[in-house]
């Protein structure tokens, strides 16, 4: 059985049926120092950057939580959930940007309808993040 929790929001603001909000829960500072240090960011956690559009894609529009100026560490910190599952269109694009040939292949094809079942027992068959 899964536990439950029961929470009540009081809010100047009027919702109505149908209406949805979101809850944005930071990360571990283990977990995203961990990946700070994975990602080569260490020496570059706290400085600032900008995102910019590549004007070459399609426009997306980001979610409302991502920021477009802030430092990495902000960014693992307070708006990316870590511990979601990864969808195949983060694996595409990680493989395209994997300095290892064989991982970016590897990623590749699990993102591609091939590659399905494997996703499947290697990720979300077993809950791993």
């Amino acid at each position: 059985t899964k536990e439950t929790h029961e929470i009540e929001l009081k809010t100047e603001d009027r919702y109505g049926p149908g209406d949805s909000f979101g809850v944005l829960c930071q990360n571990s500072e283990r977990e995203v120092w961990e990946l700070i240090v994975r990602l080569g960011l260490t020496e570059t956690a706290h400085k600032q950057y900008t995102l910019t559009p590549d004007p070459s894609v399609k426009p997306r529009l980001l979610p409302k939580h991502v920021m477009l100026q802030c430092s990495p560490y902000y960014a693992l910190k307070y708006t990316l959930d870590l511990r979601s599952l990864p969808k195949k269109s983060l694996l595409t694009f990680l493989a395209e940007h994997c300095g290892d040939e064989r991982e970016g292949d590897c990623l590749r094809f699990l993102s591609s309808k091939e590659g399905s079942k494997e996703l499947n027992d290697l990720i979300y068959s077993r809950s791993l993040t």
